[in-house]
Formats: structure tokens, C-alpha cells, sequence
């Protein structure tokens, strides 16, 4: 799935600078070759950004809790309430060893993760305490880049016949290509803010997916 994600990626942006913005954004009145390429610029470094998290939150280790071998488990005391804090030290049977508070053993990695959020596929790798910022980042730059995108397709999105916006042909056209890639850029733009929005309120609140 890392593949196929970054040819999504790189197979969106090559679309859009190749065949969307010279042919609906070029061709505006008054449109100069200074603003097309403003246009370029622009859409390079949401790429770079985008690849560069994605790429950097599946090279980094998400965190392995290291214990030294000496240390004795012991059952954590529960709070006065008789609630639990959540911040207990824990115990991993499957690794054999201690487990800070927010660790949780990911069966997919067979080790257990510090801070662990989730297993993502998409990145082959689970989202824990290092590579947490590199996939908020990711979802940052996606949501930017990809709603940038849907802004400057609106209009000429719009102006296409619904024929084509109802049933896009198959063919690697400007018109065709843009019937498609407007609907993905919007769709990708929405999913990616609500993710955003969801984690950016567990970064606030001090709170992980995993109690």
C-alpha cells in the first residue's frame, strides 16, 4: 500500500501541473506564464512536504519501550478513588517486558509501542511516540495541498458540461482528467481535515486513541 500511495501522489501532481493547470488555469484571461508558475511552485512544495512526513513516519521507529532487564514488575497500586489513572506501569506477556503508561503491544509488529495510536497500512508501520508528529504533519500537508488543488479546479470544475462531471471518459484528457481529479481532491481535502481536526483535539486535550 505504500506504493500505491505514493504513486497517487505522484500521479495526482503530475495530472494536475501537466494537464489540468495549463489547460483551465493557463487559459484565463489575463493569465500570465509568471502566475502559472507561482501555481508550480506552490504545488512542488505542498509535494515535498507531503513526502517528506509520509516517508519520514514510515522510516522511523514509532518507539520500543526499553526497560533494564533488572527491574522486577509490580503491580501498580489502583488510584485513591478505586479509578484508574491510566498512567500505571503495565506488564507485556508476549514481550516480556514492562510497559509504560500508553504502551500497547501491536500484533501486526509483534512488539509492543510506545504512545501507540494505531497500526496504519498505508504507511507499513504503526503511529506511535517518534513518528506521531511526522503522520500529523502527513495529514497536515495532504489536507493543504489537496484542498489547494480543489480550490483553483472549483471553477473550471463547474464549467465542464454534466455529461462529463456525471460519467468522465477514460481517456487521459484535460476535461476527462479534471472530472476525476476534482472529486478526489475534494473528497481527500475533507477526509484528511476531519482526521486532522480529530488528532489536533487529542494533542489539546493530552489524550491518545488508546486509552
Amino acid at each position: 500500500m505504500v506504493c500505491t500511495a505514493i504513486s497517487l501522489i505522484c500521479g495526482g501532481v503530475y495530472a494536475y501541473t501537466q494537464l489540468v493547470l495549463p489547460r483551465f488555469v493557463g487559459e484565463l484571461p489575463g493569465t500570465s506564464w509568471e502566475f502559472l508558475m507561482a501555481h508550480d511552485v506552490v504545488t512542488a512544495f505542498f509535494t515535498v512536504n507531503v513526502l517528506f512526513n509520509y516517508i519520514s513516519c514510515i522510516s522511523t521507529e514509532p518507539g520500543v519501550p526499553k526497560a533494564p532487564p533488572n527491574l522486577r514488575y509490580v503491580p501498580s497500586q489502583p488510584h485513591a478513588s478505586g479509578i484508574s489513572t491510566g498512567l500505571e506501569w503495565g506488564y507485556c506477556r508476549k514481550c516480556d517486558r514492562l510497559k509504560p503508561p500508553r504502551t500497547h503491544h501491536c500484533s501486526v509488529c509483534r512488539t509492543c509501542v510506545l504512545n501507540m495510536d494505531h497500526h496504519c497500512p498505508w504507511v507499513n508501520n504503526c503511529v506511535g511516540f517518534y513518528n506521531y508528529r511526522y503522520f500529523v504533519g502527513f495529514l497536515l500537508w495532504t489536507c493543504l495541498g489537496t484542498g489547494y488543488g480543489a480550490a483553483t479546479m472549483c471553477f473550471p470544475y463547474l464549467g465542464l458540461p454534466l455529461q462529463l462531471r456525471a460519467r468522465p471518459m477514460f481517456a487521459w484528457t484535460p476535461r476527462a482528467t479534471l472530472s476525476v481529479l476534482f472529486p478526489l481532491a475534494l473528497s481527500v481535502a475533507l477526509a484528511t481535515g476531519l482526521l486532522l481536526a480529530f488528532h489536533i483535539y487529542l494533542v489539546a486535550s493530552a489524550q491518545s486513541k488508546l486509552p
